[in-house]
């Protein structure tokens, strides 16, 4: 039997003008007479995505293979998507917040994996047109893309002249508050996921002959239905967010998304319905949690200085009402968080246009997160 020698000063165990030293037999199904230890390279057989099989000779005429094992890497998610601005004029319903999915998902080192956040809807001055409804976000795992829908407009502000249709609340990740009680307001999860992604708006479907601006389902609870107590009419509260532990409190305050509630953080609100008051000034509302903003207010004295407070960025929350004059707010960005272990190292892959939305950062207990707060693009982790 020839032996194989490892000669002095041959660092990459080649001699010149030779063959590799170690260089592996390769072709198709042994046929000769094997010996106890024999190695080979089988190209009739194929392992995973190797068109062939390394494979060695215990006795007893047979031959083990080495079988190729896939890396498991595990990426854990959040995705949320857009949320929907609320509907203008007095009584506008909050707009849903967008739809909000989480998980665990495998991926494969170094390839590309498409990413796309969803924008908020964008404010409607118009009284009788629903809000815009917020963007889809989604990632394109290698097992397949998780999106999260965008969420539904809230229904416009209600007069004679105004088809119900309108003032009812759009569908989507959550749905819409409407701006009657008479319907029963934007349907959530327009996705069809399970778990959901997100709930219906508020509207009871009562009838009276009242309206009121009913707040926009959240990705954890329905937007509830505002009561009539009197001579003022408050909006109601957007339904509240999911909380996660995907970030901390350290990470949401750093990179400014999600709501941080007493330490938990929420994503995915929905917005306030709308109010409103010819006698006196209302308190402003909060939306749910997950979405930060407030229902704006109707001053019958001076309803030209009603400025609404913004929904907080990143969040994925809706927008929320206003008063009599003003418009609806406009829905909040959507965003991904994405975590991994430490080891790996994930990069912005499209050339800049991620760029001022891509960060990363080390977590606690050997992980590190990737925070993806606008635009589409690709992404790779090695």
């Amino acid at each position: 039997m020839a032996t194989t020698k490892v000669i002095p000063g041959v660092l990459d165990l080649n001699e010149a003008n030779s063959d590799s030293g170690l260089s592996m037999p390769t072709g198709g199904a042994f046929s000769g007479t094997p010996a106890e230890g024999m190695m080979r390279n089988d190209t009739s057989q194929s392992s995973l995505s190797s068109a062939s099989t390394m494979q060695h000779y215990t006795g007893n005429n047979e031959w083990k293979n080495f079988v190729n094992t896939a890396e498991v890497l595990n990426v854990e998610y959040l995705i949320v998507a857009g949320g929907g601005a609320a509907g203008s004029g007095s009584y506008g319903g909050g707009g849903g917040a967008g739809g909000l999915r989480s998980g665990t998902s495998s991926v494969t080192r170094n390839a590309n994996i498409a990413v796309s956040v969803g924008a908020g809807g964008a404010i409607n001055a118009s009284q009788t047109t629903r809000g815009n409804s917020g963007v889809d976000s989604s990632v394109a795992f290698p097992g397949g893309t998780i999106s999260a829908t965008g969420g539904g407009g809230g229904g416009a502000r209600n007069s004679n002249s105004v088809n119900a249709s309108i003032t009812q609340g759009g569908s989507g990740g959550s749905g819409g508050g409407d701006s009657l009680p008479s319907t029963n307001g934007g349907a959530g999860n327009a996705g069809g996921y399970t778990p959901v992604e997100g709930f219906k708006g508020g509207g009871n479907g009562s009838s009276t002959n009242y309206e009121y601006g009913n707040g926009g389902g959240g990705a954890a609870q329905e937007g509830t239905t505002a009561t009539y107590p009197g001579y003022f009419i408050l909006g109601a509260q957007g339904g509240n967010g999911a909380s996660t532990t995907i970030i901390n409190a350290s990470e949401q305050s750093t990179y400014s998304v999600g709501e941080d509630v007493s330490g938990t953080i929420y994503f995915a609100g929905g917005g306030a319905g709308g109010g409103y008051d010819s006698q006196k000034d209302l308190t402003r509302i909060e939306s749910g949690d997950g979405n930060g903003g407030k229902a704006g207010y109707y001053n019958g004295s001076s309803a030209s200085t009603i400025t609404p407070i913004a929904t907080l960025a990143n969040t994925g929350g809706g927008g929320c009402g206003a008063g009599v004059s003003s418009n609806g707010l406009a829905g909040a960005a959507g965003v991904i968080i994405l975590k991994y272990d430490s080891g790996l190292t994930c990069t912005d892959e499209s050339g800049g246009t991620l760029t001022g939305n891509f960060d990363v950062s080390s977590y606690t207990s050997g992980k590190k997160i990737t925070i993806i707060k606008g635009n589409a693009g690709n992404i790779k982790f090695s």
